[in-house]
């Protein structure tokens, strides 16, 4: 029998705390799955030897009890290392490490909710109100946020082998389709979900279903007719027929001289590990769900393991005659006590809080602390820094008397160990120069064209944002990006806001020690690729963004170890051709008015080009995906080389 659980859970109908998990023992949970009190966001995390996972968490457009029936339920399923999770409008992944399967498998349990087992390949069997609008429990995702509506009474298992396929492959094929010549027809032999995804994005084109696709194709038939996907059945002889001229080939265990005259042969046998999740949107609250906002600010203190500097850095941040000015602290799962200390440092003084977590990084720690506050506005700082003494009552009047989506105040770099230990940001010293000053309540302050500072540093510590300006359109931090996650917020803030002022007289102090992560030669430096990858996603591959792009690809060529620097110009190199793709531009470099200056880029460039010389443009390639663009993947391939 196959290696194949999986439930339904029937939610609670009035707002209480719910979970569902496997299990192997109280320490080893390898899927755990918390659905909040209001049922509008779903949270995926895992338990090894008694500590959580940061995990994962999805927000649905609507509240599970507003899904028809009252109640809609959710499906949990289970094939091998990976569970699917089916809730409303969402289909959510958690992949079990290989480390954490056991021969028996995991036990179901839950509190809150009702669940009850399905047999592997049992039907939903969910009796709809007549008058209930069509289902929407699954939904086989597109690009561009598009996705191909299914249909409740599918076999289960049916519909998450169709989801399991397409986030699998989707991304190398659509770099193949993107790169090659339309395909006169798509044969899908066991590849049923890839076969409807590409129909879907290309109607024009016949897609065929070749045996074994599906054991019985009568079911994806009827999801494809009731999609509005045209497409037949063919037979084993006619296989190698005409249909194969010109076609495009998709299956397991293909090989490319059994299909003479193919446009293209794409073997599913192995799985394609995507780039597209590493930077995917942090946990979110909908605009709806938020609480009431209060006036003020809340400062979120991201603290893992610096004891050294913790103190200092929140005595700067106190501000005990503003009542409307807050400092969270948010303790990351540190190990060397420094929640603790500043807890017992700061006792008694209502304005500062300690707040705990698991470990998830900063990206983690600065999301929770966003969404556990109910400020208008909000700011981020790193635990080793320091303010100047009024550094953010000033920013937060200057923030309410512009309106401004975005304040900042100037900033200087602080290491004890040189002479003088402060000296001023070089690009502060070019935007005072270069733009108007203006008097506001005795300070000098100046208004700043945001994309202006798409080039600049990220320095999102220096800065209030105001809350509904991040909500409105959707700007978190990307926890699985563990380094340089402040980069990919920094240009979706500079990209989306209206307005931005900066007083650069007051200071912040950006403290400088070797144990920064801007100091570090590792793979992490491949997340930059990662995170430029999600905004062409989000179609915010313009002009404008060029420059920080080729910017960042500079400074990380020449920061990161020689031992990997080939395999990173080689992923920026493919990067540039997918950005030169989607603009229908020649030249980025030439467009972006600055250049890599590396030797190796050069010729690393020419090769994608060339790869790709006679592919169409346009927002194909907003999915292509580089070669290697996450520290996972590089130290996985490092660790297979030594290995060998």
């Amino acid at each position: 029998m196959d290696d194949i659980q999986q439930f339904l859970l029937h939610i609670a109908p009035e707002g209480q705390a719910q979970h569902f998990e496997l299990r192997h023992d109280d320490a080893e949970r390898p899927f755990h799955l918390s659905i909040s009190p209001d049922a509008r966001q779903i949270i995926l995390n895992a338990q090894s030897a008694g500590s959580w996972d940061g995990g994962t968490s999805h927000t649905l457009e609507k509240g599970l009890r507003d899904h028809p029936p009252p109640g809609a339920p959710v499906l949990v399923h289970r094939q091998g290392r990976r569970v699917a999770v089916v809730a409303g409008d969402l289909v959510a992944v958690w992949s079990i490490p290989p480390e954490r399967m056991r021969s028996a498998w995991p036990q179901p349990a839950g509190a809150g909710l009702a669940w009850q087992e399905l047999a592997p390949t049992q039907r939903l069997g969910i009796h709809w109100p007549d008058d209930a609008p069509a289902p929407r429990l699954c939904a086989l995702p597109l690009p561009g946020g598009e996705s191909l509506k299914g249909l409740s009474e599918q076999p289960a298992g049916l519909v998450l082998q169709l989801f399991d396929e397409v986030m699998t492959h989707a991304p190398a094929l659509l770099r193949h389709v993107a790169a090659s010549p339309a395909p006169t027809a798509i044969l899908a032999q066991d590849a049923p979900g890839c076969g409807l995804m590409l129909a879907a994005l290309m109607p024009e084109v016949p897609l065929f279903f070749l045996p074994p696709a599906v054991d019985d194709p009568a079911p994806v038939l009827a999801l494809a007719s009731a999609t509005g996907v045209a497409c037949q059945v063919m037979s084993a002889d006619r296989r190698a027929g005409a249909q194969a001229e010109g076609a495009l080939v998709l299956g397991r265990g293909l090989r490319a001289e059994d299909w003479p005259g193919a446009a293209g042969v794409h073997d599913l046998s192995a799985g394609v590990l995507s780039a597209s999740a590493v930077a995917s949107p942090a946990p979110k609250r909908p605009a709806a769900a938020l609480p009431p906002l209060v006036s003020g600010l809340d400062v979120v203190v991201a603290l893992f393991n610096t004891r050294e500097h913790a103190i200092a850095c929140i005595d700067s941040l106190r501000a005990p005659d503003r009542p409307d000015i807050r400092i969270r602290v948010i303790d990351d799962g540190s190990t060397d006590g420094s929640g603790d200390l500043v807890a017992q440092h700061f006792a008694g003084e209502p304005q500062i809080e300690v707040l705990r977590k698991a470990n998830g990084g900063c990206a983690s720690a600065r999301n929770y602390g966003r969404l556990m506050s109910d400020r208008t506005h909000v700011a981020f700082v790193d635990a080793d820094d320091l303010a100047e003494p009024g550094f953010f009552p000033a920013l937060l009047d200057l923030a309410r008397g512009t309106g401004a989506d975005l304040v900042q105040g100037g900033f200087d770099f602080l290491d004890p160990a040189r002479d003088p230990p402060r000296w001023p940001y070089g690009g502060d010293l070019e935007l005072t120069q270069a733009l108007p000053h203006q008097a506001w309540r005795g300070e000098t302050v100046i208004s700043v064209p945001p994309r202006r500072l798409l080039r600049s540093q990220p320095s999102v510590w220096r800065m209030v944002c105001r809350r509904a300006f991040l909500d409105a359109h959707d700007i978190w931090f990307p926890e699985s990006i563990r380094a340089y996650d402040d980069f990919l917020f920094h240009l979706r803030c500079m990209l989306q806001a209206r307005s931005l002022w900066m007083m650069p007289g007051r200071k912040y102090l950006y403290r400088q020690h070797p144990g920064q992560d801007i100091r570090q030669a590792d793979a992490r430096h491949f997340g930059n690729l990662a995170m430029i990858m999600a905004l062409t996603r989000e179609g915010a591959a313009t002009e404008a963004l060029l420059p920080a792009v080729v910017d960042v690809i500079d400074w990380s060529a020449g920061q990161i170890a020689p031992e990997l620097r080939g395999a990173f110009l080689a992923a920026a190199a493919d990067l540039c051709v997918t950005l030169e793709r989607m603009t229908g531009c020649d030249d980025l470099q030439q467009a972006a008015g600055v250049s890599v200056d590396h030797a190796d880029f050069a010729p690393l460039l020419a090769i994608a080009r060339a790869r790709v010389a006679n592919s169409r443009g346009g927002d194909w390639w907003r999915w292509a995906e580089p070669a290697l663009t996450h520290p996972g993947l590089v130290a996985q391939r490092s660790a297979q080389r030594r290995a060998a």
